[in-house]
């Protein structure tokens, strides 16, 4: 039996299932009137649907720190598009493209490509007639210089794991691994190896750096964030990168550490140093 959902806020895309279906009326107005204030659709500015409902690829919030990337795909619209395996967990996604020509730097590429340091999901949705089949949550797991593989996950929590289950043992010295290129390079993931904070997390205990919280001892749940120490537009060219180029952190100081980097133009160890002078004074 064929489930279709009404969907009128943002965020109640995170709550859908596999299989269940979006009518392409509803995902369009629900696209296009979350920038409208007045609109039955409008959740909050961080909610924002961004793109035209017409596009293949649809973010949520603001870059860098996005809410999730909405993929709307039609068979036939790309040659290489569809499903790896016979078990649909892989699915292979091809970049925008205009004219034949990509643009990283175009904000729908932009979106799949920062995915995999980001780590917000990635909502797969294939037209079947007049709706939209939600086929689950996806994360980057590979990349070329024309498409990315999507591969499913199961619930959010998996996002904050950073890696498998059959994740190879830690390694006992730091890797360092190139970073920075300005030029799309194959595998290069959002110019920010994600291997690096695969390595970490899978060596590290998962305790934040600024407060000590453990969040498995307060939520019952294992989750952690991974904090660039160095933005990468501050390097002008390629570079290499170690573990100790980044910090753990938990999802209030992650987000503390950005508004202080923006907001008070500090540098990680300075951050740092504030927001512990705001919780001594609690």
């Amino acid at each position: 039996m064929k489930l279709t959902i009404e969907v009128s806020k943002p965020s109640q895309l995170l709550t859908l299932t596999p299989k269940s279906f979006v009518s392409k009326r509803n995902l369009f107005d629900l696209i296009q009137f979350s920038k409208q204030t007045q609109s039955e659709f409008y959740e909050e500015p961080d909610w924002i649907i961004n793109n035209t409902p017409q596009q293949g690829i649809n973010w949520i919030g603001k870059f860098p720190e996005l809410k999730a990337v909405i993929i709307k795909t039609k068979k036939g619209s790309y040659a290489e598009d569809g499903w790896k395996d016979n078990d649909k967990t892989m699915f292979s996604y091809s970049f925008k493209a205009k004219k034949g020509i990509i643009s990283y730097n175009d904000n729908a590429n932009k979106a799949l490509i920062n995915q995999p340091t980001s780590c917000y999901p990635i909502l797969l949705f294939i037209e079947s007639s007049n709706n939209w089949s939600f086929e689950g949550l996806f994360t980057v797991t590979d990349m070329d210089n024309s498409s990315v593989i999507l591969k499913r996950i199961l619930s959010l929590l998996d996002l904050s794991r950073g890696y498998s289950n059959d994740a190879p043992p830690p390694k006992k010295t730091d890797t360092k691994y190139l970073e920075g290129e300005r030029k799309f390079v194959t595998h290069l993931l959002a110019e920010r190896n994600a291997q690096v904070i695969k390595e970490l997390k899978n060596k590290a205990p998962w305790v934040c750096d600024v407060c000590n919280l453990e969040f498995i001892n307060s939520y019952s749940k294992n989750y952690i964030e991974a904090h660039h120490k160095k933005p990468l537009h501050t390097y002008k060219n390629s570079h290499t990168v170690t573990t100790n180029d980044f910090a753990l952190l938990c999802p209030n100081c992650h987000k503390a550490v950005h508004i202080l980097l923006r907001e008070d133009n500090l540098e990680y160890v300075s951050a740092k140093e504030k927001i512990l002078s705001f919780l001594n004074k609690e």
